[in-house]
């Protein structure tokens, strides 16, 4: 067996082989990937009778006798990826994945855009992409700073991944590059979006003459707070 982290967003690419036409588009979705090779090598039936229990009863990655099932990303829960990850001494790699509770989020908001009739297609392909690399970085984020750069909230229900480059000015790698986005909580996330904050070169805040002092005060900003990158 082994692992993969992603390390980009998925992105419009010219296929690699040259695949039957009448099954295969010329141009699809491609992802980089950074390859691990395994510290102890693990064969799948070796384990097998340890993740079966935990493994969904349809679209499994695997057969019910430990074969793998034809198909491009399966989902595979939480507690067996750990797994799996730890009998091959990869550990250090179980914490880049996507939380359940985000990757649910995520599916959550992909069903809602495939069902809104005001999109068309593309714009509902575009729009899925965007939320999982929103999901990907916010992740990186929190496993960086772990709290709201400015007033340290730290609950992850409430912390927003903030690009620092406006997202159409990204290439596909810095969408998920963690050193081009802050975290912060929804109302300095807010202000920040909005050009009411912002930072200089050595991380001290920067705040607009536009926000009033009743606001400072009611939304917590203050001028000293400093971002280290």
């Amino acid at each position: 067996m082994r692992a993969a982290v992603a390390t980009s967003d998925c992105f419009d690419d010219m296929r690699l082989f040259e695949l039957d036409l009448g099954l295969w588009n010329r141009t699809g979705w491609k992802i980089n990937v950074e390859y691990h090779l395994p510290e102890n090598e693990v064969k799948l039936k070796s384990i097998f009778d340890k993740i079966k229990d935990d493994l969904p009863s349809i679209y499994s990655p695997f057969t019910h006798d430990g074969q793998g099932n034809q198909g491009y990303l399966f989902e595979l829960p939480d507690k067996v990826g750990k797994y799996m990850l730890r009998v091959m001494g990869l550990d250090d790699l179980a914490g880049l994945g996507i939380s359940e509770q985000d990757a649910a989020e995520i599916i959550n908001s992909a069903k809602s855009i495939e069902q809104d009739l005001n999109l068309t297609g593309s714009e509902r392909e575009q729009m899925v992409k965007v939320r999982v690399g929103q999901g990907r970085f916010k992740e990186l984020l929190i496993d960086m700073y772990g709290k709201c750069n400015l007033c340290g909230v730290d609950q992850r229900e409430f912390l927003i991944g903030s690009h620092i480059k406006p997202w159409r000015d990204y290439t596909d790698t810095e969408k998920v590059d963690k050193n081009n986005g802050l975290l912060l909580c929804p109302h300095h996330d807010a202000l920040f979006d909005k050009g009411f904050i912002s930072f200089n070169e050595e991380g001290l805040i920067m705040i607009s003459n536009e926000l009033e002092q009743s606001s400072k005060i009611l939304l917590n900003v203050q001028d000293d707070f400093f971002h280290k990158s």
